[in-house]
C-alpha cells in the first residue's frame, strides 16, 4: 500500500505547510511536487484566520496535477470555513440574499478580506467542488464528524452530490443547512 498522509485546518498558514510538506519529503524547496506514488489528503480550512489562504489553495492546485503526473495523488476535502468564505462571496454584505450575514458571519471566524480581494474564478470553482467525504481503503477522510452528513445521504457519493447541490443554489437558506 502507498503511503498516505493528511493534514487538516491549515487555515491559511501557507509557510507552515509548505514546511510540513517539505520535511515530510513531499514537495522540495522549489514547492514541487517529490513524494512520489504517495497520496496527500488535505482535509479542509484552507482559508481564513491566517495571512495567505490563496496560497495555501494555489499550492495544493498545483500539487494535484504534479503529484498525478508522478503516479500519486492529491485530494482536498471541503472543509466548513471554504463553505463560509464562499457564501460570503455568493451572498455580499448589503444583498438581500445576505439576510441570513454570511459575510459577517465568515468574518467573525477569521474570515480574511484580501483571500477575498485575491482568489480567483477558476479557483472558487475548484473550491465549489471539493468533495466532503472520501474513502481511501478503509479510512474515511471527512473534515469534521457533523451531523449534517447524515441528512445529506446515505452514501459518500450522495453526501458528496448533496453539498455540490448546496453550492450551486442561489438561495441562502440551503446554504444555512451546511
Amino acid at each position: 500500500m502507498k503511503a498516505l498522509w493528511v493534514v487538516g485546518d491549515i487555515h491559511g498558514a501557507y509557510d507552515k505547510v509548505r514546511a510540513l510538506l517539505l520535511r515530510a519529503g513531499l514537495i522540495d524547496f522549489g514547492g514541487q511536487w517529490t513524494g512520489g506514488d504517495a497520496h496527500l489528503v488535505f482535509l479542509g480550512d484552507y482559508v481564513d484566520r491566517g495571512p495567505n489562504g490563496v496560497g495555501v489553495i494555489r499550492l495544493i492546485r498545483g500539487l494535484e496535477g504534479q503529484a498525478r503526473s508522478a503516479g500519486g495523488q492529491v485530494s482536498a476535502l471541503l472543509g466548513n470555513h471554504e463553505v463560509m468564505f464562499l457564501a460570503a462571496l455568493v451572498f455580499k454584505q448589503g444583498d438581500p440574499h445576505d439576510r441570513l450575514g454570511f459575510r459577517e458571519y465568515w468574518l467573525e471566524n477569521g474570515g480574511q478580506p484580501r483571500d477575498a480581494d485575491q482568489i480567483e474564478p477558476a479557483e472558487l470553482g475548484w473550491l465549489a467542488e471539493r468533495p466532503a467525504m472520501l474513502r481511501v481503503g478503509d479510512w474515511l477522510l471527512v473534515h469534521a464528524d457533523s451531523m449534517v452528513y447524515l441528512k445529506m445521504g446515505g452514501t459518500i457519493d450522495d453526501v458528496n452530490a448533496s453539498v455540490r447541490a448546496v453550492l450551486a443554489h442561489a438561495n441562502p437558506d440551503d446554504w444555512g443547512c451546511s
